[in-house]
């Protein structure tokens, strides 16, 4: 039975129009994919379908055909084919359908919104210092779950998505594929009408996130939820969906199988640049680097074990491994973080034919080195409330305002912006980039400086396969026009394949992979998440501290 209509829906954020008269039906156990470039408006299509503040259509209804509990006290939602009372107090029912933005009840829209469920977009809403067991036990106290099947279903779920090795430990130390996963049995626990998931592979590498699609298609045939979600992997979405949706420029071009509509969506990808440069003499020296954290409760991580590494000039090298594999702490060391000491072993970068030790210690050497290097973080974000322009701007306080400008469409036209692409950006706010373009924009940040040697964290993050093509040809090009030194961190093995000369693939502090074959990095990589994905636990130990951790939760109503 049908439970959702899109009819017509237009949405307009900052005056641009990001969803153009988008008609699409979703009817009970569907689970539908949304594909296309960055900006193409899927996730501005699913927050208008959930009702997100700010995404309201100017024109066409979001309409959701629902049995509502009689009981005004109650006022809980069904789904259409439901039968017999309501679930939470037994009252009758009654069918109806509820137009979202523009109810003749708001309480109907309101007990449309407390059964749906939405899993943002590089957002964990995880109770941070409980366990996984806990989180999901949660989640079933709210909507009012037995109390004596509360331990069973908990279970029941964290099995499902291959957690419980995981059960006791709290979401804190969770790695990012884990999180995802946690956070996905956590809406599928609150038994939604409908679940909506935006990128539900976040920023994970593809091993992880071909994993999570393949959990998620377990998910939704064992729970029968319907599922409407926006993916930048056409590749993977196949694992899970029933059918795929291709978006361009705000509006569904072709609904149908997930292969074929994959398959156009990838033809698109633009060619690889062929970079003509020539790799020049070592750069950057590590030489038998150790740093060791010494904990309480986890005892001495070798963060950095043993690390060899040698980075040429002019390469685009990159650092490889998952969450805790010791990249992070590594490049901190290269770039003389004054919070990384205590380390053994030597890290010294050239700078105008000078070696100098990256040490903290050694703080005149260092700024040298310092002057000459840019960083793209992970988790940088633009300042709110200015405009592109402003934000670019602030970054060349040496330049007039006409050498600002030029520097500036310099550096987009290498990320493969065109001029009347980057005009258009500089006049908006920051908040109304795309992710596409705010991770290519991130990037030109690190470049508008030229700089000899630029560290880039993450910087495919959520990108779709178009996207990232684009970010890879403008980072070879800035290599070949600017003479840029890349070191690129990040988990995503295909983006590294695809724009990295080098790769040192690290884990648990260790180089387990060097050298320039893709294949052996994924490899390795593959080795490296097998050991993750695998793991055991004792089920006897696990047994007791349920029964133990779950007694308080058997007690609430």
């Amino acid at each position: 039975m049908r439970v959702i209509d899109i009819e017509n829906v237009t949405v307009e954020l900052g005056g641009k129009t990001v969803v153009d008269g988008v008609t699409l039906g979703v009817d009970e156990e569907d689970v539908i994919g949304l594909v296309g470039e960055s900006g193409c408006g899927k996730t501005a299509l699913l927050h208008a379908a959930y009702g997100v503040e700010g995404y309201e259509p100017v024109s066409g209804d979001v309409i959701y055909h629902v049995k509502i509990c009689t009981n005004e006290r109650c006022n809980e939602a069904h789904i259409p084919s439901h039968e017999g009372g309501c679930r939470k107090c037994g009252s009758p029912v009654e069918a109806k359908d509820v137009n979202l933005w523009k109810p003749e009840n708001e309480s109907d829209a309101l007990a449309v919104k407390n059964r749906t469920s939405i899993m943002l977009q590089r957002s964990f809403s995880l109770y941070s210092m409980r366990s996984t067991f806990e989180n999901i036990v949660e989640a079933l106290v709210t909507i009012r779950y037995p109390v004596e099947l509360r331990r069973e279903r908990a279970m029941e779920l964290i099995n499902l998505v291959g957690l419980a090795h995981r059960t006791t430990h709290i979401a804190r130390d969770l790695s990012g594929g884990e999180k995802q996963r946690l956070v996905l049995i956590r809406q599928i626990a609150m038994e939604p009408i409908v679940l909506f998931l935006d990128e539900p592979s976040g920023t994970l590498d593809p091993i992880t996130a071909e994993y999570i699609y393949g959990v998620l298609g377990k998910l939704v045939k064992e729970t029968k939820v319907t599922v409407l979600l926006a993916s930048h992997l056409p590749k993977f979405t196949g694992l899970a969906v029933q059918t795929l949706g291709l978006m361009e420029a705000g509006k569904i071009l072709q609904v149908g199988e997930p292969a074929e509509i994959a398959e156009r969506f990838m033809a698109k990808v633009p060619p690889k640049y062929e970079s003509k440069v020539t790799i020049g003499d070592p750069i950057i020296e590590i030489r038998d680097l150790k740093k060791y954290y010494y904990t309480v409760d986890r005892g001495i991580i070798k963060a950095v074990d043993g690390v060899n590494i040698t980075i040429r000039e002019r390469s685009i090298h990159g650092l490889l491994g998952f969450s805790g594999s010791g990249k992070t702490t590594l490049v901190k060391i290269m770039m003389g973080d004054p919070s990384i000491t205590g380390y053994d072993g030597t890290c010294r970068v050239r700078a105008n034919g000078e070696w100098i030790d990256m040490h903290p210690s050694n703080r005149g050497g260092r700024g040298k080195a310092l002057a000459m290097m840019s960083t793209s973080y992970q988790e940088y974000d633009m300042t709110a409330f200015k405009t592109v322009w402003q934000e670019l701007r602030g970054v060349l306080p040496e330049l007039s305002d006409e050498e600002a400008k030029e520097r500036i469409y310099e550096v987009l036209r290498l990320l493969e912006f065109d001029d009347d692409h980057i005009a258009e950006m500089l006049d908006r706010d920051t908040d109304a980039l795309s992710e596409g373009e705010k991770q290519r924009m991130l990037v030109g940040f690190a470049l508008l400086t030229k700089p000899k040697i630029a560290y880039l964290d993450e910087p495919s993050g959520t990108l779709d396969p178009i996207s990232m093509r684009k970010l890879a040809n403008g980072v070879l090009r800035a290599r070949d026009e600017l003479g840029t030194t890349f070191v690129i961190i990040t988990h995503d093995i295909d983006f590294a394949a695809d724009v990295c000369d080098y790769m040192d693939t690290m884990e648990l502090g260790k180089v387990i992979y060097s050298g320039n074959e893709p294949e052996k990095a994924i490899e390795a990589m593959r080795a490296a998440s097998n050991v993750k994905l695998e793991q055991v636990v004792d089920k006897k130990t696990l047994e007791e501290w349920i029964l133990k951790t779950s007694f308080k939760y058997m007690r609430k109503a």
